[in-house]
């Protein structure tokens, strides 16, 4: 981690929004002239296109200033056009001595070859530890991930709750967060046991969630409107919804991942993180990734981080609004 946030030419991408404001303002502590201060930062906007931060980097530094640092915050549509402008390649191959950039894309960016970051300078980038991803954990290695920041709760969490915990919301360090800052409030013994976890998580069987995202995974807007408005007045909480919402939107992503690695069938439910008892849902996964662009899943992965940003710190009240945009746009997608 250290060592990403010592190039003066880096990426970040991923879903974590928590991680990655962390990062970004370790990275601008290392890099942004603490002389000059915010005087020798440029943000781009949102909009700005590969000229707007090529101008970026190239007007000169505050005077008596050594460096300029440049951070483009919405890097991922950018990064899924196929051509760089051949002045900013040769800038990103080989960077000034002189100049700082921070590229950021919210969502998880794929390294399929010929696509996102599975192109140069990218892969070039990747090698030299340019490239940071903030986001799901691999599987082997969430249940530790919770148990350590659950120590740093002064909550006691067993490896085989940690596992169940892992189960309900999925190996994403920011669920995994909210969900232990939960049973931080309800757990007064300190020791967190199977049953709170389970009461703190939920059961798709028993909630309304599930019948939230089967609603709108059948493109029935109204439907699943409905069963959001039950989810509200049940007070399930949104981070769970969200954790519904980015799985189902992750697997049809590696899905179309899949596709441009050419992963035989055969292999493809272990490619999906799937159980064998779970290979079933490859038909659905399967029918929503022909329908789909990828940048049209690249947008839904955008969202639910914009999502994920609204609903931050109301993991106890519960996020109307985003959650009724979020609602829109998966059953628009899953209806196409």
């Amino acid at each position: 981690m250290s060592t990403w946030t010592e190039h003066t030419f880096a990426l970040i991408h991923g879903e974590d929004a928590d991680e990655r404001q962390r990062l970004i303002a370790n990275w601008k502590a290392k890099h942004v002239d603490t002389t000059w201060g915010e005087f020798g930062l440029r943000v781009c906007s949102e909009q700005a296109t590969w000229a707007d931060i090529f101008q970026a980097l190239n007007e000169p530094p505050p005077m008596g200033a050594d460096t300029v640092a440049v951070i483009a915050p919405s890097l991922g549509d950018l990064l899924l056009k196929k051509e760089i402008p051949e002045a900013m390649a040769r800038l990103l191959q080989n960077p000034p001595t002189h100049q700082r950039f921070l590229g950021v894309a919210f969502g998880t960016i794929t390294e399929a070859k010929g696509r996102g970051l599975g192109r140069a300078p990218w892969t070039q980038w990747i090698k030299q530890g340019r490239v940071h991803k903030v986001g799901e954990l691999a599987p082997k290695d969430a249940p530790g991930f919770a148990q350590q920041l659950a120590q740093t709760l002064g909550l006691k969490l067993p490896f085989d709750a940690a596992q169940f915990l892992i189960q309900q919301v999925g190996p994403h360090p920011a669920l995994i967060r909210r969900t232990l800052e939960v049973l931080d409030l309800v757990c007064t013994s300190r020791a967190v046991s199977m049953v709170e976890v389970q009461h703190v998580t939920f059961r798709l069987e028993a909630q309304s969630g599930f019948a939230w995202s089967k609603a709108w995974k059948s493109g029935h807007l109204s439907a699943a409107l409905e069963a959001l408005q039950k989810s509200f007045d049940d007070k399930e909480e949104p981070v769970k919804l969200l954790g519904q919402a980015r799985l189902e939107v992750e697997r049809v992503a590696r899905y179309l991942e899949a596709q441009e690695q050419r992963i035989a069938p055969q292999d493809l439910p272990d490619f999906l993180g799937l159980s064998p008892r779970q290979a079933f849902l490859i038909e659905d996964i399967r029918r929503v990734g022909t329908r789909l662009r990828l940048q049209d899943v690249q947008s839904l992965l955008h969202k639910l981080s914009q999502c994920d940003r609204d609903i931050k710190g109301l993991a106890l009240a519960g996020a109307r609004t985003p959650l009724l945009d979020l609602t829109l746009a998966l059953s628009r997608a899953w209806a196409r």
